[in-house]
């Protein structure tokens, strides 16, 4: 901050401001005008000697003025090399603050409680000698001089907002050492619970301080001076994502004791890993699946079972309706690979819970599904792993390890074991090293997945949904008229791992605005089968599948298309002239048709997505999630 203002308002401004008071119009050149006229001149306006004293008055009133405009040049000089001192504090102050930031960060990651107070304080020393130097007559002198003064007052604020934030946050956060210690997160090989406690507690404590800090620096008007606008630009920034992460935060953090199985509580978690190569619309057939119990933080993973394709009996079928039966087919409660076929994961991580119960009989807290991206995601955070086969699996190859390399080398019966084994093992030593990891590194890496679709959750308590709802953790069909997403999720139907080869690319148009208040977007979907001629020849029968009615080349998909919240879809077009069929479920019209993508072809669906009036960002769309990623198509 200070360095901006040191190339600033400094000299220049004390240079403006004497000038234009050093130009200002004197009254003694008026006042001596008069008194060298004639008094003659005078008689005729009623003037006479024994009222003459006047201009006297006159005298003494332009000799105030005479000195209050000269005090103000004095004062202007003065005060502009007050300010210019004062710049250069709170530009060493801030540089003291800013040097800090990172070693706070490093005193938390290894839990130095003694350098962590010790950064602290320095943070907090610097943000109150910025405060008080801000407040002193130079800068208050400063703040009365149009334009300059709105950004002057800008940055008073924000050093009232630091003030607020090291005091108000910072400061009892680092007091309470435990909390933020991300050593101290795993104790004995398991989460250590008490911690998340203390850290629920010191988030419910923060969170109001950084939001109206945030709300604070939004209501500011935007600067004048290129280096102010800059300053406040980055910094209000960094404060509102701050803002956004601690809010979100603490939607989760007052249920994760009680998740983490806290005070005796065993939880069971259904924890599923899905194949992108044979594509579902939540992102691929539910090829593993496992428990992961937890009791007072302690995870055990339990062995995989392979339920995928497990004749299920009348009397354990999940709970569907009759819309989603129509919509996506009967198999849904008869076959548990077929689960992935509900887009919107509230139902299907329901449906996959209800499946595990009937054919188990242990009861589900909650169900989470992953894909191999973000599996290798969690390998590059928390170190590579070496499966039973002597494999090493690590954050650079476990999604072409498992999507890809293993039905070239293995048998199709070990596959699946395979995957079941990397899922298991990344779990086990993110779990292991948790106390190691970047946790700044892991939220971004799982808010990043969330929004690809790589990682959803399901809670079966309605409280805990919300919260992970809240963190767009859910998987939830998107609905929110404000931020309209439509979505194209597909199924393969070759029963076959070819979306290995899937290239998806969605093209979305100018916005047009409509009459009526809504806004309307030309969409194109298009479907590439990257398999080449060469590559076809030698693929193992398990790759290409084993579906006869089907060219085992081409690709086979089961396309839904769904409406943003609020709005609608229309001119629905299929390059290759595949019939669409309307239906109606959960309150909206969902559009679904069959592709053939021959092998080196593409098939686009075009088609015009319509949003509501109360919009107010752009179009998304979303998709399932492909191994495109891994593939590098």
């Amino acid at each position: 901050m200070g360095k901006h203002f040191a190339n600033g308002p400094s000299a220049e401004h004390q240079a403006t401001a004497a000038h234009s008071f050093a130009q200002a119009p004197q009254p003694a050149r008026p006042y001596g005008a008069y008194s060298r006229a004639p008094r003659a001149s005078y008689q005729g306006s009623g003037f006479d000697d024994s009222n003459f004293g006047k201009p006297k008055k006159r005298h003494t009133a332009a000799k105030v003025i005479l000195t209050i405009v000269l005090l103000l040049v004095v004062v202007a000089g003065v005060e502009g090399f007050l300010l210019f001192n004062s710049v250069k504090t709170i530009k060493n102050d801030a540089s003291v603050a800013m040097g800090s930031v990172d070693s706070l960060k490093t005193a938390a990651k290894s839990g130095d409680a003694a350098a962590l107070s010790r950064v602290s304080s320095d943070i907090n020393v610097s943000a109150h000698n910025i405060q008080n130097e801000l407040a002193s007559p130079a800068w208050t002198f400063a703040s009365l001089v149009p334009v300059l003064g709105d950004d002057v007052r800008s940055v008073r604020a924000l050093g009232d907002v630091m003030v607020d934030l090291s005091d108000n946050a910072l400061t009892p956060l680092a007091s309470n050492s435990d909390a933020v210690k991300l050593s101290n997160l795993m104790s004995a090989g398991a989460v250590n619970v008490p911690v998340f406690e203390q850290l629920a507690s010191a988030l419910q404590q923060a969170a109001p301080v950084i939001q109206r800090s945030d709300a604070t620096l939004k209501a500011l008007p935007e600067a004048h001076i290129p280096q102010v606008k800059d300053v406040m630009g980055n910094v209000t920034g960094k404060i509102s994502t701050a803002s956004d992460a601690v809010t979100k935060l603490n939607l989760i953090a007052p249920h994760l004791p009680k998740m983490l199985g806290g005070n005796g509580q065993t939880r069971n978690y259904l924890l599923v890993a899905q194949n992108n190569a044979e594509a579902r619309s939540t992102g691929g057939f539910y090829g593993s699946w496992s428990v992961l119990t937890v009791t007072d933080g302690k995870i055990e993973l339990g062995g995989s079972q392979k339920i995928q394709n497990t004749e299920i009996t009348e009397d354990i079928m999940p709970s569907v309706t009759d819309a989603e039966i129509t919509v996506f087919g009967d198999h849904i409660r008869s076959n548990p690979g077929s689960t992935g076929y509900l887009y919107d994961f509230s139902r299907a991580g329901d449906v996959a819970a209800q499946y595990w119960e009937g054919l188990t009989g242990q009861a589900i807290d909650g169900t989470i599904a992953v894909d191999p991206v973000f599996l290798q995601t969690l390998l590059r955070l928390a170190g590579g792993i070496t499966t039973s086969d002597g494999t090493v699996v690590d954050g650079t190859n476990a999604a072409a390890a498992l999507l890809h390399d293993s039905y070239w080398n293995m048998e199709p019966e070990q596959t699946d074991i395979f995957f079941a084994e990397v899922a298991a093992r990344s779990f086990a030593q993110l779990m292991g090293n948790l106390g190691g990891v970047d946790m700044s590194g892991l939220l971004e890496e799982v808010q990043k997945s969330a929004e690809e679709g790589r990682v959803q959750v399901w809670m079966k308590d309605a409280a805990e949904e919300r919260a992970i709802t809240e963190l767009d953790l859910s998987g939830n069909f998107a609905s929110d008229e404000k931020d309209p997403v439509a979505g194209v999720y597909f199924n393969d139907q070759t029963f076959s791992k070819i979306e290995w080869y899937l290239k998806l690319e969605n093209s979305i148009g100018a916005a047009t605005k409509n009459a009526d208040g809504t806004t309307s977007y030309q969409v194109t979907t298009s479907f590439t089968n990257m398999l080449d001629p060469q590559t076809a020849k030698i693929a193992p029968d398990y790759v290409l599948g084993h579906a006869d009615r089907f060219d085992k080349t081409s690709m086979v998909e089961g396309v839904y298309l769904t409406p943003p919240g609020g709005g609608k879809l229309s001119n629905i077009t299929v390059s290759d002239g595949s019939e669409v069929t309307d239906f109606t479920y959960t309150g909206l019209n969902v559009w679904g048709t069959r592709i053939t993508i021959p092998m080196e072809g593409t098939v686009s669906i075009s088609y015009t997505v319509t949003v509501s009036p109360s919009a107010t960002s752009p179009l998304k769309v979303h998709t399932s999630p492909t191994a495109q990623v891994a593939a590098g198509w």
